[in-house]
């Protein structure tokens, strides 16, 4: 059988020259290890076990959030409910403390003596949580046609439509203050009164509560669904320590139609940006940079992501030598460092975009989020220069000459006194002589020449 089958060797090892002429011996079956698996294969498995391994934290993150939204959805309907009856509770005890004011109690015996026994009872409203019941009378007959207009006009019962007439107080449960009125009722043999229960909360309460908690679930629901509520935009986080390695920030918001056409996000230094991420909707582009002291360096361009009106999902993470950006899950682009990342001092983000929520993982400190201060300047003011007025000049005025008239000297017992209207009339007179020949000259040559 040994030789059967080593003779069916040979003639294989013959078919394949692998062993021509081979002398017959026996052989022996050594067992080789096998060789070592390729350093390829090894990178393969590390890399799948790192996908596992992100997906698996990816799942735990979201089961985490499940739960904490189902707690917030609890905790949420937990507080409209109570709040809700607080609220309703206190608008219930001031119109008691206003009714009582108005309307002051009077005792269940006294009641059913004036009013019971009488036949004026129409309907009792009583409300055990203050032991009090509000009762409404017949109207008299004049107002009977009133009445019928009123209650076409209002279609709710009497306790809605008016406040009550009498009021009492009984010590009593619900079901003990019924069977007290229907025997009342009964020892007066009179018509037959309604007897309603006002508990509380009552039907309309319930209504309202139960709106009012629809109401917080769906706020709540649409908060864990966009992620939170908007925040204000330009946006500025101080980070104390930069970012280590492994630190990671996660936003969530939407992008619009506005005025820059895009928006930007930076991590920024004391002397610029170490990343300058800027998403341009006109170009349909996104420019990576940094600028440092002044100047912009050398632009890297990748395909853009985003759309307007469609929520997003960015993640940027610090890794060894480089950021990496993903979008919606997917990798977009990764930044060089174009300095030490513990340098930054703040994260920024301005722009045409809603913010919804912003997350920071792996920092060593907690982060606040911040609206970042928006410097608005005064508009100039233009100032008219001053007007400079020269120094007045002073000019000597000319000298006055003061012409007098020849004054007339009259010696009046050896005095002389000078008399200037005197003086006035002379120069009169010597003016009319001195006309009048003139006068007389030229008549003279006239009748001459005739």
């Amino acid at each position: 059988m040994a030789l059967r089958s080593l003779s069916r060797l040979r003639l294989l090892s013959r078919r394949f020259g692998c062993l021509r002429h081979s002398p017959l011996v026996s052989y022996r079956v050594v067992s080789a290890p096998l060789p070592s698996a390729h350093p390829f294969s090894t990178f393969v498995d590390d890399e799948a076990e790192r996908k596992s391994k992100i997906e698996q934290e990816r799942k735990e993150s979201e089961d985490k959030r499940k739960v904490r939204r189902a707690y917030a959805l609890g905790g949420c309907l937990m507080v409209m409910w109570f709040s809700t009856h607080a609220i309703l509770l206190y608008k219930r005890r001031n119109e008691f403390r206003l009714l009582n004011d108005k309307i002051p109690p009077i005792e269940w015996e006294d009641f059913k003596r004036e009013y019971v026994e009488k036949g004026l009872v129409k309907t009792v409203v009583f409300q055990p949580h203050f032991e009090v019941g509000n009762v409404y009378l017949h109207s008299p007959q004049e107002q009977a046609m009133k009445k019928k207009i009123v209650d076409l006009l209002h279609a709710a019962p009497d306790k809605f439509s008016r406040p009550p007439d009498v009021r009492f107080i009984l010590e009593a449960s619900a079901k003990d203050a019924k069977k007290l009125f229907d025997e009342a009722i009964l020892k007066a043999k009179v018509d037959k009164a309604e007897f309603e229960l006002d508990e509380f909360p009552s039907y309309r309460e319930l209504s309202f509560i139960l709106a009012s908690s629809i109401f917080a679930v769906a706020a709540v629901s649409l908060v864990n669904k966009y992620g939170g509520f908007v925040q204000m935009i330009p946006l500025t986080t101080p980070l104390m320590h930069g970012m280590c390695e492994g630190a990671k920030i996660e936003i969530d918001g939407m992008p619009y139609m506005g005025p820059q056409h895009g928006f930007t996000i930076e991590l920024l230094t004391a002397h610029g940006s170490i990343l300058h991420f800027d998403v341009r909707f006109q170009h349909h582009t996104i420019v990576m940079n940094n600028f440092h002291d002044g100047h912009w360096h050398c632009e890297e361009r990748f395909a853009l992501p985003f759309c307007i009106g469609s929520h997003f999902h960015l993640k940027l993470k610090n890794h060894p030598g480089h950021f990496a950006i993903h979008v919606n899950g997917m990798h977009v682009a990764h930044f060089h460092h174009r300095g030490n990342p513990h340098h930054i001092t703040a994260f920024h983000i301005r722009g045409d975009v809603a913010v919804h929520k912003i997350c920071y993982h792996n920092f060593s400190h907690p982060v606040v989020c911040t609206p970042a201060p928006v410097v608005m300047a005064p508009p100039p003011v233009v100032v008219a220069p001053p007007v400079v007025v020269p120094p007045p000049v002073y000019v000597p005025p000319p000298p006055v000459m003061v012409a007098t008239a020849p004054a007339v000297v009259v010696v009046d017992d050896h005095h002389h006194h000078h008399h200037g209207g005197a003086a006035a009339v002379a120069g009169v007179a010597a003016g009319a002589i001195v006309g009048t020949a003139v006068l007389g000259a030229a008549l003279r040559h006239g009748h001459r020449r005739h």
